[in-house]
Order: C-alpha cells, then structure tokens, then sequence
C-alpha cells in the first residue's frame, strides 16, 4: 500500500489508485477503513485488477496531494491490522461426519482483535484463496394468511417449488 501511485481521475472528484501488491478490492478496504467520510458510497464491487478509481465527494475539494497522504494513512492503518491479524486464533468448527454421507467442507472460527470486518474478510481471502468456499447465509420468512383456506397452499404462504419452477428462473 506504501508504494501506490495516485493519479487525478476522469472527473474532478476522482482520483486513481494502483498498487503493484493489492488488487482494488484490497485498496479500497484499506482507504475505506481511514477516508470513508470523504468517500462517495460504494455501490459496486471494484473491478479486478491493481487500479482503484475512488469517488470522492465533491465538497471535500481535495487534490492529488491529499489523496496521498490518505493512502499514507491507509498504509499505516494496515500495518497495525497486520499485527492485530498476526495474533489471531483460528479453530476448526462444525459437525461430524456421519458414516456414508459425503464429505463437507471444513469450517473454521476466526477470533482476532482488529474489529474492521472488510480488513477481516480481505486476509481471509487473500491467503486461502481458491481454497476459501464462501456460502451466503439463507433465512427466510414464511407469512401466512390465517384466514385464507388451507385448501389454496399459496394463501396459507406454501409454494411448492419443483424441477420445473427452477428451470424457468
């Protein structure tokens, strides 16, 4: 992160940040997690690559100069998240395997002391990599209508879901 390079972007509240070691989702963790305030809301997931454009907002007047000193202090905010993610306990979590059902992946419990979750998430990715299988939490929610008749499933908030209603999705 030391060694970005900043660069005035298309517009007047842009601004380019390249990195030969972070990929931008990386970068912006780290700028997040030191300049959110001026920073324009994410709406998207970066781009892959080394380069980060990064929108700031239009009151905040800021040139290349200060979006520097910016990534100065997201440099020196991730070499103190490295030492608090250095001191990290990790332990394997989960059920046993039952004889004759296959195999599940391995689940793991990460206790550190750095609180920002983005910085978190970036060293879990960044070193297990292809090996790291992350799935969404599912909940739901079933309303039903207590008046309607149990005669029509969809009222009394059932859907059935079959082969064919997945394949038209």
């Amino acid at each position: 992160m030391e060694e970005a390079e900043v660069k005035a972007g298309s517009a007047p509240a842009d601004f380019v940040v390249t990195s030969k070691t972070l990929n931008a989702r990386q970068i912006q963790s780290f700028l997040q997690a030191v300049f959110e305030s001026k920073m324009e809301q994410v709406r998207e997931e970066p781009p892959a690559g080394r380069d980060l454009t990064v929108h700031t907002q239009p009151d905040a007047k800021l040139d290349v100069a200060a979006m520097q000193a910016a990534v100065k202090d997201a440099a020196r905010y991730a070499r103190t998240a490295a030492d608090r993610l250095r001191h990290a306990m990790i332990q394997m979590v989960g059920l046993e395997q039952r004889p004759g059902e296959p195999e599940q992946g391995k689940m793991f419990e990460i206790v550190t002391t750095e609180t920002n979750s983005r910085i978190v998430r970036e060293a879990i990715i960044a070193s297990m990599g292809t090996d790291l299988v992350i799935q969404p939490a599912v909940s739901l929610q079933v309303l039903t209508d207590a008046k309607a008749q149990q005669a029509d499933p969809a009222s009394a908030g059932m859907f059935p879901i079959d082969k064919s209603t997945l394949e038209r999705s």
